[in-house]
């Protein structure tokens, strides 16, 4: 697309705690109970002539074209 060359890298999420609870003590005991969600970044990088996103992202923008 446009000369681009699109690269998926599946390490670009953002980190989100599962369960959350209001008191700091709760909270810490549910991040180590209840862990992490990844969440994919919606953003792309560009470099040169490459993008590199998170493969879902990538999937995205070549559906747009």
């Amino acid at each position: 697309m446009l000369g681009f060359k699109f690269v998926e890298n599946i390490h670009m999420v953002d980190k989100k705690q599962a369960k959350t609870h209001k008191s700091k003590r709760i909270n810490k005991k549910w991040m180590k109970r209840y862990g992490y969600i990844h969440i994919p970044k919606k953003d792309v990088f560009i470099m040169g002539d490459m993008v590199v996103g998170h493969p879902q992202t990538i999937r995205m923008l070549k559906d747009l074209n």
